[in-house]
Parts: structure tokens; C-alpha cells; sequence
């Protein structure tokens, strides 16, 4: 709607009567009549993104006995649960995890990738549609 060319968190916008667009945070408010809401969902996806962003690096993850990284979460604004997550090697060479007793069912092709899988399955990008 206002023609700027560099939108770094999209809003997705859906409506019957259209094609869905791809807009900023402010064209999201005006078009839904609520820039209270666009703000959130924007406020939201930074928080995420930053948390995601460093993820890989925090200082919890540690090295079990049997060389698996492994990781207790602490309870958080965004979460009140603790999360137990193992990051296991195949015999063929593939990483997944296991989070609090249950396996990914994916397997990717090094450590970080599957730490990061274990990070989308318990903090999954929420997508809203207006």
C-alpha cells in the first residue's frame, strides 16, 4: 500500500474478495482496521525471531557422556514450562532430538539444524490470517 520496497516481517493478508498480500506492520494495521493488533503480532515475531537468532549459542547446552548435546530450558515469559531436549546421532550420520521423551520424526544433516527444529517444534511461527 505505501510502496516501500524492504518489509522485514511480513504480515500475511487474506480475504475473500482478494488475493492475499504480502504487507508491513503499519499497511497490516490500516487494512484491518486494528494497528493495536499489527503492532502485536510484529512485537511478537521480533521477540521470536531474537530468541531463534540465538538459540544455538546459548550457554545451557552441554555434552552428555555419550556426546549429545543436551539442553534444559528455563521457564520464561513466553513459556512457564522447563524442556529437556537431547540432540541425537544416527548410526547413519543424521541429527534430530528428542524433546521432553519424544523424538522428532525428522532427521537433518547437523547439530545446529536439528537444534533449531527442537526450537520450531516448541515455539512454532504462529501465522495469522485477517
Amino acid at each position: 500500500m505505501c510502496e516501500r520496497e524492504t518489509i522485514r516481517y511480513v504480515h500475511f493478508m487474506k480475504h475473500n474478495d482478494h488475493d492475499p498480500l504480502e504487507v508491513g506492520c503499519i499497511c497490516a494495521g490500516h487494512m484491518e482496521g486494528d494497528l493495536n493488533a499489527a503492532e502485536s503480532r510484529d512485537r511478537e515475531l521480533r521477540a521470536r525471531a531474537n530468541r531463534r537468532s540465538n538459540w544455538l549459542s546459548l550457554l545451557g547446552w552441554k555434552v552428555s557422556k555419550k556426546e549429545n548435546d543436551y539442553l534444559r530450558t528455563r521457564p520464561n515469559m513466553t513459556d512457564d514450562e522447563t524442556h529437556f531436549i537431547i540432540i541425537t546421532q544416527s548410526q547413519f550420520r543424521g541429527y534430530s532430538a528428542i524433546i521432553d521423551g519424544s523424538y522428532l520424526k525428522l532427521w537433518y544433516d547437523n547439530k545446529n539444524r536439528a537444534k533449531l527444529a527442537a526450537f520450531d517444534y516448541l515455539w512454532p511461527s504462529k501465522m495469522s490470517f485477517s
